[in-house]
């Protein structure tokens, strides 16, 4: 009997390993940009559709891997990256981040902020951010509720890939869905180039 225990723990755990390999692989990016309308809505009407541009992006407040807080609305007049990913140090989500440091100076020129979310713990977005040098705030979302805010849905408590460009004006410029990580730091600049005077 605890042969068999044994057994069913382990073809558990390896299914959760495939999910967590399958969530932070490249896959083909969704981008919607519309104009801005007139009026807004601050929270999603189904809680796995991400906003949409043009609503105004929910403020919050949380806790950066280096200890700092973080509040959305105090960033307004600042154009905000605002990134969701299913783990730290997996392969998709290392390429990610490292594709946000390595444009780090371009951002800095436009005035962006770039922010990386996942329900990691503080401690490992501590030792991600100093393993790989990210330049920028990793915030610990452990019970998924900035991800709910945003619409972002979680399978099994990883968080899906989900990429918000937040204009200065505290409104949702581009959202990004199933993103390819290969050349996304490039596409959200791109957007980011479009919303500077």
């Amino acid at each position: 009997m605890a042969n068999t225990s044994l057994k069913l723990a382990i073809q558990l755990w390896t299914l959760v390993i495939m999910l967590v390999v399958v969530a932070c692989k490249n896959e083909p990016t969704t981008v919607r940009v519309t104009p801005m309308p007139s009026e807004v809505t601050s929270a999603p009407a189904d809680p796995d559709e991400p906003l949409a541009p043009g609503t105004m992006a929910p403020d919050f407040t949380a806790t950066a891997h280096d200890g700092n807080r973080f509040q959305l609305a105090s960033l307004r007049g600042k154009s905000v990256v605002l990134y969701f990913y299913p783990k730290d140090d997996t392969p998709g989500c290392t390429a990610e981040a490292k594709g946000f440091r390595a444009l780090k100076a371009e951002y800095d020129k436009v005035g962006a902020l770039v922010v990386g979310v996942s329900t990691d713990g503080q401690q490992s977005h501590q030792q991600f951010a100093e393993k790989y040098g990210l330049p920028f705030a990793l915030l610990s979302d452990t019970d998924g509720r900035l991800a709910r805010s945003f619409g972002v849905g979680a399978t099994l408590g990883y968080v899906k890939r989900v990429t918000f460009v937040i204009g200065p004006d505290g409104k949702i410029a581009a959202t990004y869905s199933d993103v390819d990580v290969e050349g996304h730091a490039e596409q959200v600049l791109e957007v980011l180039r479009g919303l500077t005077p």
